[in-house]
């Protein structure tokens, strides 16, 4: 229970970060919207400025320290991962290409079989 009541004040803090970053969003996309006789080059900037901001503010928080972590540890094992070589991509891109052709084929015929089966079953025509 003790840690309910350390984290108590962290989480309404992210809280109220995370109020702040929607308000600066909303503030960014006011500008673009509401204010319209500005120059377009200011309206995007507002919201670009506003989006980071948010971020920024979403940063801060223990959602955004813990997504951060996240990337990171995600980052260490795409580097881990082993790429094939250029010569296995293409052997199985084209694998892939045939297997689909083979696959919309198939399914064509059983279509057109099922279709003129079914017509002949009802006798809906040939």
């Amino acid at each position: 229970m003790s840690e309910a009541t350390q984290h108590s004040p962290s989480r309404s803090l992210d809280g109220a970060l995370a109020a702040l970053a929607v308000l600066a969003i909303g503030a960014g996309l006011w500008v673009f919207y509401g204010l319209s006789t500005l120059a377009s080059a200011v309206r995007i900037g507002a919201v670009v400025v506003g989006l980071v901001v948010a971020l920024a503010l979403l940063a801060m928080t223990h959602w955004g320290r813990d997504f951060i972590d996240f990337a990171k540890s995600a980052r260490v094992e795409l580097r881990k991962m082993v790429w094939p070589e250029m010569e296995d991509a293409r052997r199985l891109t084209l694998v892939v290409f045939v297997a689909t052709a083979f696959m919309a084929i198939f399914f064509w015929l059983a279509d057109f079989v099922f279709s003129h089966v079914t017509r002949f079953l009802l006798g809906t025509g040939g």
